[in-house]
């Protein structure tokens, strides 16, 4: 067997891991052992301080290190990203808040079983996401990541979105380094399990849900605590991130979600270096040491499906 372990996500321009995904930290973890063992308008001001805080009409939380005010509750959410964005607001029992998603339809059976129903009935935005497909959903909240949709690709910024009057919101692990840099800043500022906090609790005040966002909150800390707790391999697999890529690998560093998986799950990221969270490398440097364990879709270097 081979010494570098290669899990596959689905989805390009992954911001954030589910804050339930501790089911695939445990299937992680269990393959880790056995390999080493064998609308309105948002306002915002810098600020550094964490917390949020809400009032009859108005509610504010901090987004990226800044304070950002929203007019209303958000009940009319388009969610872009993955799966574990749009899984997270599930998870809190917003469902009913979603506007519309990304996500494609063939997810929802997985998304179903995880967070119960609801998903099935809400409008999906084909790709690439443009801002008149936004606008025709008339949203009171738009939540995407540096990393996908706010990267401007489509032409959607926040920004834009603001010339709209429609409020935004960031996913917070991919909170942009040095904001004075722009899309050159690379991305994350905290830890993946702490963004999943932070948006777990933000989101459960902007959707007026937060006794189901302390409970996520309080079950996701116990599920870590149990995996931290639980046998490791005595040497750590290392852990090679396929998201996707032909010529280049699609893959995440030190900052991304991947990392908080492989970290509980007791392997090592080959990219833990990377002081950023999704980026493309090159299929050498993913290769620098020759697998032992290899898990995913079984695909070498240079071939997707």
């Amino acid at each position: 067997m081979n010494n570098v372990q290669s899990v596959r996500m689905r989805g390009r321009k992954h911001s954030r891991v589910m804050s339930t995904a501790v089911l695939g930290v445990t299937a992680l973890s269990m393959m880790l052992s056995a390999c080493g063992t064998s609308g309105p308008s948002a306002s915002s001001n810098s600020s550094s301080s964490a917390g949020s805080s809400s009032t009859a009409a108005r509610i504010t939380v901090t987004n990226c290190g800044k304070k950002v005010s929203y007019d209303h509750r958000a009940d009319r959410i388009v969610a872009t990203s993955n799966s574990a964005n749009i899984g997270t607001l599930m998870k809190i029992g917003a469902v009913d808040d979603l506007a519309a998603v990304s996500l494609k339809k063939g997810n929802d059976a997985v998304m179903t079983a995880l967070y119960g129903p609801g998903i099935e009935k809400v409008q999906r935005l084909d790709s690439p996401i443009s801002m008149e497909s936004i606008v025709a959903t008339s949203p009171n909240l738009l939540i995407g990541s540096y990393s996908g949709l706010f990267a401007g690709a489509s032409g959607v910024t926040q920004e834009t979105a603001a010339q709209k009057g429609i409020p935004t919101y960031v996913i917070s692990d991919s909170c942009r380094q040095d904001p004075s840099a722009g899309a050159s800043s690379k991305l994350g500022t905290m830890g993946p399990w702490d963004a999943v906090r932070t948006d777990l609790a933000n989101y459960g005040e902007l959707t007026g849900h937060q006794k189901q966002a302390a409970a996520a909150r309080t079950e996701l800390d116990g599920q870590l605590d149990a995996l931290e707790k639980a046998p490791k391999a005595k040497a750590k697999p290392k852990v090679l991130l396929f998201d996707s890529g032909t010529d280049q690998l699609y893959t995440s560093g030190h900052n991304g979600p991947p990392q908080g998986i492989i970290d509980a799950a007791g392997g090592e990221n080959v990219f833990a270096s990377q002081d950023t969270t999704w980026f493309k490398a090159s299929w050498e440097s993913g290769r620098a040491d020759q697998a032992r364990c290899h898990r995913g879709d079984g695909l070498p270097p240079g071939r997707s499906q």
